[in-house]
């Protein structure tokens, strides 16, 4: 699994990603899993650099959540939505 996130918008580094690794053919098999995650192409109302991208979806618990929901464990995702990434801790990495 990819996960790119940036505080661009579309058209960023996840694109460049997204091009080579189609351009090298890497994603021809589904072995390999990409997400794209930028800044949403909405108006956020002003506050601190972490509320801000809490409310954008780009925290840790977010990408982690990204990540996992690519790894098709969608219920583990919403326990890190919920509860943070604490609850990964001792959560070895597996690829299906």
């Amino acid at each position: 699994v990819i996960v790119t996130a940036e505080e661009g918008s579309m058209g960023g580094f996840g694109d460049h990603v997204l091009s080579f690794l189609t351009n090298e053919g890497i994603l021809d098999s589904t072995k390999c899993r990409v997400r794209t995650m930028v800044i949403p192409d909405q108006f956020i109302e002003a506050g601190g650099q972490k509320q801000q991208y809490d409310i954008a979806g780009l925290t840790a618990k977010h990408i982690a959540a990204t990540a996992l929901k690519a790894l098709d464990r969608h219920g583990l995702a919403l326990d890190v939505l919920s509860n943070g990434p604490a609850v990964l801790a001792g959560e070895a990495p597996t690829v299906a």
